[in-house]
Parts: C-alpha cells; sequence; structure tokens
C-alpha cells in the first residue's frame, strides 16, 4: 500500500512540475540512499522512508507543487480551484489563470468556450477576438484549440490568436503548436517560435452543380419532406454556412444524425469528408465522426489526408470514445500511411499512452522507440517513468 502511496506521489510530482527539476531532486535523493550501508529493514520504514523523500521534494517545489498535484485529479480548473467555467468572455482585457500554470489573456470583446476537460486534455474554441495561450510546457494535459477553419494542437508554448471578420491568425512566441485544416498547406503544418500563419475566416465552398455531383441512387419518393420548398443543394448546403460561422450545433442540427450519414455517402471530395468529420467533433458527436474519417481512408489509402484522418481517429478513440485497444490499430496505420512529419511525435506519443491504457505489452518497446526518436520530445518524462 505505501509503494503504491509512493509511487501516486511520484507520478504527480514528476507530471506537475519542470521535469529536469524533480529528475535533479530524485537523483540526489537515490544517491544519498545507495551511499549509506544497505541494511535490511521492514517494508514499511523502507515505504516511510520514501515518503519522506516525497515531502522533502515537495518542501523544495514549494507551496505551489501541491496545487499542481491536485490539478492532476481532475479536470482543469481556475487557480484559485474553482471550477471552469463553460464560456470565457472578456469586456476589457483580462487574464484567466488555472490550476496548472497555465494561463490565458483575452483582449477586450474576446470570447473562450471550453469544449472538453479532463484530467489529460483540455479543449476550446475561441469565437472570436484575440487571445494569448501560455500552456506550460510538459503539462498534465494535452492541450487543443479549435479556431473556425483551423485546429491548433499544443506543445507547451505561448502563441496568440486572431479572429475576425479578416482572417484567423495563429502567431507562435515561444515552443511550438500543430495547426491543422483544409486550407492549410498538407492540411497540417508545425509553427516554432516567431512563426504565424493565416487563413480568411470563412471556407469558401462552392455549391456544387448538378452535372459535376455523381447521381445518387433513386431512392423513394418520402425520402424528400413534401412540405419543404427548399432547393435540395441549398439544404445541403446549410451546414457548411454555419461550421463555417462556428456555429457548430445549428450546423448539425440542420442535418440531423440520418442527413448527416446521408451526407456522408454522398460527398466524394476529401475536403468535404473532413469538413464533416469537423463537424461532428466540434458539435459533440464523436461517434459520428468515425464515419466520415473512415471513408477518407478507405477511399484515399495513398493519400496524405488519409494519413490524418487515420491519426484523428486515433485521438477519437482514446480521448473521447474510451477505445485505447482500437487506437492502436489507427495510430498504427497512421504512421504505417507517412503521417506528415509535424504530426509524427505526437502520433508516436499517443500510440504509447494508448498501449498502456489497453495493457498491451508492447507498450515498453513502443515507449523506448519514442524516446530513441524524441529525447527531448513534449511527451519524453512521462514515458521515461513508464518504461523505467
Amino acid at each position: 500500500m505505501n509503494d503504491q502511496r509512493i509511487e501516486r506521489a511520484r507520478d504527480a510530482l514528476e507530471s506537475g512540475v519542470d521535469e529536469r527539476k524533480v529528475q535533479s531532486l530524485w537523483r540526489r535523493i537515490g544517491g544519498a540512499r545507495r551511499s549509506r550501508p544497505r541494511r535490511e529493514r521492514p517494508a514499511l520504514a523502507r515505504g516511510l522512508s520514501l515518503a519522506a523523500a516525497a515531502l522533502v521534494v515537495l518542501g523544495t517545489l514549494g507551496g505551489a507543487g501541491w496545487a499542481l498535484t491536485r490539478s492532476m485529479s481532475g479536470p482543469l480548473r481556475l487557480a484559485d480551484g474553482s471550477p471552469m467555467p463553460s464560456t470565457l468572455e472578456a469586456t476589457h482585457a483580462q487574464t484567466f489563470q488555472f490550476d496548472d500554470g497555465s494561463e490565458l489573456e483575452l483582449a477586450a470583446g474576446s470570447r473562450v468556450d471550453l469544449l472538453d476537460t479532463t484530467r489529460e486534455n483540455v479543449r476550446l474554441a475561441l469565437r472570436g477576438g484575440h487571445v494569448v495561450f501560455r500552456v506550460r510546457p510538459h503539462g498534465p494535459r494535452h492541450w487543443e484549440v479549435e479556431c473556425g477553419p483551423l485546429s491548433i494542437e499544443v506543445v507547451g508554448t505561448v502563441f496568440s490568436v486572431v479572429r475576425d471578420a479578416e482572417r484567423v491568425q495563429v502567431s507562435v512566441e515561444r515552443g511550438a503548436v500543430l495547426v491543422r485544416g483544409a486550407r492549410v498547406p498538407d492540411h497540417v503544418q508545425r509553427l516554432g517560435a516567431g512563426q504565424s500563419l493565416a487563413v480568411a475566416p470563412d471556407v469558401e465552398v462552392p455549391v456544387e452543380r448538378a452535372d459535376e455531383v455523381e447521381a445518387p441512387e433513386p431512392v423513394a419518393a418520402p425520402e424528400v419532406p413534401p412540405a419543404s420548398n427548399t432547393p435540395r443543394g441549398a439544404r445541403a448546403e446549410g451546414w457548411r454556412e454555419h461550421l463555417a460561422a462556428g456555429r457548430y450545433d445549428e450546423a448539425y442540427q440542420t442535418l440531423g444524425s440520418e442527413g448527416f450519414a446521408r451526407e456522408t455517402e454522398r460527398v466524394q471530395r476529401v475536403e468535404d469528408l473532413m469538413r464533416l468529420a469537423d463537424l461532428a467533433r466540434l458539435s459533440g458527436h464523436p461517434d459520428d465522426a468515425l464515419l466520415p474519417l473512415e471513408r477518407i481512408v478507405e477511399r484515399h489509402p495513398h493519400s496524405r489526408s488519409a494519413a490524418i484522418a487515420a491519426y484523428t481517429l486515433g485521438r477519437l478513440r482514446l480521448e473521447r470514445l474510451g477505445d485505447p485497444g482500437g487506437a492502436v490499430v489507427v495510430f498504427e496505420r497512421s504512421l504505417a500511411m507517412g503521417l506528415p512529419a509535424a504530426l509524427q511525435e505526437p502520433a508516436r506519443a499517443r500510440l504509447v499512452r494508448a498501449l498502456r491504457a489497453d495493457g498491451d505489452p508492447r507498450m515498453e518497446d513502443a515507449g523506448r522507440r519514442y524516446l530513441e526518436l524524441y529525447p527531448d520530445g513534449a511527451s519524453a518524462g512521462v514515458i521515461r517513468r513508464w518504461i523505467e
């Protein structure tokens, strides 16, 4: 029992504070213990000794260590311990601080919505304005920011996002982010310090003409409600307008569950399937997002988009659907399909997480491979602890 408590304390310490500082302190403690003559001691005494060592580390790190340990036990909270609100909105310049040491600086008129938060993930949506994100490196959670046509995966950094009527722009001050989206070159770019990327705020999608669309299979007359006089093409495009404007719930409601499935079968272009997957993810229907992503992998197996779709499938299965075994399969497939270099490090890190969550003995080999490729990677500290 004592060993389990000590391991939990060690987990919290190493995940919640600067990795190098913690490792240095543990090495000093271990060195001091090894320098003493070896004597057999009762298990309880050994446990108390190591527990005391853990307390020494906490004392050295200061009171912030306790707050960081608490931040590991559940969803993200504000720095004072109160629950994270569903919306952060600023009528004047305002900074919000969180219990993991991260903070958001909102300019006047900015709004950020909380999509999801667990002990491992934080998903936010920037609805508008200018926000500076300061995410603590090597923190306990993966951060992701949805911003209209862009999805930003944070690697521990300081970056800003501007979303207005003219553009969506991501600028990195320190660290790195991964930016994904249909209008991003090669669908994904890694931005480092001093780099930025801007795209138009709305995704312009021309209405397909009848002669450009493959004729659908004949359907029974009741397929189209007789009370509606809206042209079929206009109804099909309605969800796109809502999605481009960031109205995810309205976009999904425009289609409904059955309409979403029909639209997934109807559209052919990779970009449209990606948008349908984004629509389902961002409106809180991760199960529905699987179908369009699987269609991309099946129909376009040799494209870069297929590898990105497989990676996204893995994230959904691991982080949203509680299916680590399924996540392992698609993460491995995404890497085999030639995943863009910018996504290979996070894909391998998540593969290790999925193997560990699934109790798969291959986790250790996958972890060592990750450390061989990325000794200073964003997940190197926690993976090193898992396998050592």
